[in-house]
């Protein structure tokens, strides 16, 4: 029989809370960019396909980070590499953003979202790692599960509460025993 110590149930809730705000916060960084297309545009005087390139630069970043992150975790651990994640989604955001207002070109704005793409592929991948983690340390609920679509959306999808998806090990969502 496993038991849960007092000091251990606070920590892993916070881990769980902790998890959760990352993703919120990444999908909160690609709705900010998201937002300021239709202006990026007209502040560039960009055709369709060369905002299709400046998007474009997301995905190579993105594709880059999905990559080597599982070098970073290895090397770093979860918890850094959503340090340099969540470095990486500010540094290329605020960049790409005063390369837009201060008419710094096409090149720089990519450059921006390029790093910013690195960043949430990283941050993806460090946060299932961790949520992982948490869920073998003893958390009461599967949070592998739920985390990815709570930041989306999707977990409030009708029906979604009466009757939980299965994650992959085919375990459902709802609660279970530590250790199971």
């Amino acid at each position: 029989m496993t038991t849960t110590s007092a000091r251990t149930a606070p920590t892993t809730r916070g881990w769980i809370t902790a998890v959760f705000v990352a993703f919120t916060m990444s999908g909160l960084a690609i709705a900010t960019w998201l937002g300021r297309i239709p202006s990026v545009r007209d502040s560039l005087g960009a055709s369709t396909f060369e905002m299709g390139l400046l998007v474009l630069g997301m995905a190579v970043g993105s594709i880059g980070g999905l990559t080597f992150a599982g070098h970073i975790v290895a090397k770093v651990g979860a918890r850094r590499g959503v340090q340099v994640a969540a470095f990486c989604l500010a540094a290329g955001i605020v960049f790409a953003g005063f390369a837009v207002t201060f008419g710094w070109g096409f090149a720089a704005i990519w450059v921006g979202l390029v790093a910013f793409g690195f960043g949430n592929g990283l941050v993806d991948v460090s946060m299932n790692v961790s949520g992982a983690a948490a869920e073998k340390a003893g958390a009461a609920r599967s949070c592998r599960c739920s985390t990815p679509r709570s930041a989306s959306g999707l977990s409030r999808v009708p029906g979604s509460a009466r009757s939980p998806r299965p994650s992959r090990s085919g375990s459902s969502c709802t609660s279970r025993p530590s250790g199971s």
